[in-house]
């Protein structure tokens, strides 16, 4: 996915696997989402 996470409500967890996209809008995994190389947390303010 281009965007890596840009939606609010979009946010990684940890899991036995590694990291997986997490909607948190849905409370669910997104499934049809791969994980973004390129990802970093957003600064918290």
């Amino acid at each position: 996915d281009r965007y890596c996470g840009n939606c609010t409500y979009f946010e990684y967890v940890r899991t036995s696997d590694g990291l997986k996209p997490y909607c948190a809008a849905h409370d669910e995994m997104m499934q049809d989402m791969e994980a973004c190389d390129e990802w970093f947390p957003r600064r918290r303010e």
